[in-house]
């Protein structure tokens, strides 16, 4: 009896220390869509037009991408705690000098600087949940990040617009670092486990890595299926994470809240989607086609967001609703790196996927705001013309073209090798 309250006790505390971890991730996730919903403040204030409001914003993504591969092997060596610590300082003071009122190079250091912390964030969760919870459930743990994730996602478009609206854009960066601080404090308290990693051991590691990268370069199917997940994340990457407030401001004429409010549902339905997906994937052991099928309906329900003006704001947040929830086959994409690639080079391939695909949101956030830089005035003022919001939605139709493009890669696995599309 002692014995099984002493493990009941040390599950309960493993969860407690991952759930702080967790928070990290969550935070992190905030900070990324900060700026879409101070889109025309942060335009004002440094003078800029739209395109380099596209620079400023995926300059996260420039450390964030670029830190996939060091970030595991640092974790691997030195491990979580130390390195979470660090990454939500990172954060803190990337976002105090985001919030500079006169620099747009402070600014700009200070999103660098929120992107380096943050890409500590998943893979130093992922391992907190590997040393302090028991191995079936990890998956639950896996699972729990996304979704806490996508709602520390909600949170920040729901509650940053309302301070943006109510007490200024300046304010609420100020705000949104100092949330950091008692997850920062709290990482501190959470015990170490320390992890021994011999100097020897840590150069055969990078060498080894090294090796696997350079292979995984030589692999045309990994780089489609990189560049397939990269086209499928950018729902997220260019419109819920930096344009989509702008987007629903200018055709639906909604204030700040409202759009924010309407952006969290298509957070919602990635937030719900994902874990539906997973078991549904894991049950039927189909993974390519539960990707492909999702795909397609996001596909469909992005040509309907973009077609359809719709009457009613709760049908609006329906539809955007839906729309996350097919989106959220994307995550199917690392099973497919599993397929692709020996097990000695799995993690190697992951860290390269998910370095393709976050370096999408640096492509295609910047690419936005080039294609509207002309219309930079009026969304300052949200006095666009229909001219004007007619072009909006026609760049919008990025998201469909994207969506459209990684069917015809993941096409090409149909054709060139079914024991990769029938994963058993």
């Amino acid at each position: 009896m002692t014995l099984l309250r002493n493990d009941s006790r040390h599950l309960i505390f493993g969860w407690l220390v991952f759930a702080i971890a967790a928070s990290f991730y969550a935070y992190e996730y905030l900070l990324r869509i900060l700026p879409s919903t101070i889109v025309p403040e942060l335009m004002q204030t440094h003078h800029i037009n739209t395109l380099m409001l596209g620079v400023l914003s995926s300059a996260y993504y420039i450390t964030y991408a670029l830190m996939q591969l060091p970030v595991g092997i640092a974790i691997d060596y030195f491990g979580p705690k130390k390195l979470l610590v660090f990454a939500t300082f990172t954060c803190i003071i990337g976002s105090f000098l985001f919030s500079s009122l006169h620099s747009f190079t402070y600014a700009y250091i200070g999103r660098i600087l929120v992107g380096f912390g943050s890409a500590f964030a998943f893979v130093g969760v992922l391992r907190i949940a590997i040393l302090w919870l028991p191995a079936n459930q990890f998956a639950i743990a896996a699972g729990f990040i996304t979704t806490l994730g996508m709602l520390g996602g909600i949170t920040g478009d729901v509650s940053l617009s309302y301070l943006a609206q109510h007490y200024g854009w300046h304010m609420t960066i100020m705000l949104s670092a100092l949330v950091g601080v008692p997850i920062f404090i709290a990482l501190i308290c959470i015990p170490h486990k320390r992890i021994e990693k011999p100097k020897q051991q840590m150069r055969q590691t990078i060498k080894s890595v090294l090796l696997g990268l350079w292979q995984v370069f030589k692999m045309p199917m990994l780089w489609l299926n990189a560049i397939a997940g990269c086209l499928l994340y950018i729902p997220l990457s260019a419109f819920a994470e930096l344009w989509g407030i702008s987007y629903l401001q200018a055709v639906y004429n909604l204030d700040k809240i409202s759009a924010g409010s309407s952006i969290a549902w298509l957070l919602l339905g990635w937030a719900i989607g994902a874990p539906i997906v997973g078991i549904i994937a894991g049950r039927t052991q189909q993974y390519f086609k539960v990707l492909i099928l999702g795909s397609l309906f996001a596909l469909i329900a992005s040509l309907l967001l973009l077609n359809i003006h719709f009457s009613s704001i709760s049908y609006l947040n329906f539809a955007l609703f839906i729309f996350g929830v097919f989106c959220t086959g994307q995550i199917l994409i690392m099973v497919i790196v599993k397929q692709l690639v020996p097990i000695r080079m799995i993690a190697t391939a992951m860290a390269f996927t998910n370095m393709l695909i976050m370096l999408g949101g640096l492509v295609f956030q910047t690419l936005v705001g080039d294609l509207i830089n002309h219309m930079s005035q009026a969304l300052m003022t949200n006095q666009l013309t229909s001219v004007e919001v007619s072009y909006y939605t026609h760049v919008m139709y990025l998201i469909p073209c994207a969506i459209s493009v990684a069917l015809f890669i993941l096409g090409i696995f149909f054709f060139r090798d079914k024991s990769i599309v029938f994963v058993r």
